[in-house]
């Protein structure tokens, strides 16, 4: 009877797709939901850079806390987060996370729109870059 193992190197979390949205009212505020195929991460590891606070964060529609780890010396500037998922889904079917952040503000007139660095593959990613109505990019 032969033995069949997973290879080593076999893709645990996928992003499916990842849709963003900026705003600028006086701040800018983005959004951006993933949607995550899940293989057994107890986590969703997203880094934001410095300055950044994270506002929101979602999963499946329930608010839920992530963890929030320091940024070391080697990873620099950015701040890790780790948004816990829920076990025991459909291993086939995507799971939405919603996150919320905004850089600290200031009173530069230039507009600057950043996601967070995932440490999952992305499948398709799509951006939609919104001013106020009183603004035009």
């Amino acid at each position: 009877m032969s033995e069949t193992k997973a290879p080593s190197n076999f893709i645990r979390q996928i992003i499916d797709r990842d849709l963003a949205e900026g705003k600028n009212d006086g701040q800018v505020v983005t959004t951006a939901t993933y949607f995550l195929k899940n293989r057994g991460h107890a986590h969703f590891k997203v880094s934001l850079e410095a300055g950044i606070e994270l506002w929101e964060t979602k999963v499946a529609g329930k608010r839920v806390i992530p963890i929030t780890q320091v940024a070391s010396e080697s990873e620099g500037e950015r701040e890790t987060i780790l948004v816990p998922l829920p076990k025991g889904q459909n291993l086939n079917v995507p799971i939405e996370v919603f996150l919320k952040f905004a850089p600290e503000p200031s009173n530069d007139d230039d507009v600057r729109v950043t996601l967070p660095m995932v440490d999952s593959p992305l499948l398709l990613a799509n951006w939609n870059v919104k001013p106020d109505q009183d603004y035009r990019l």
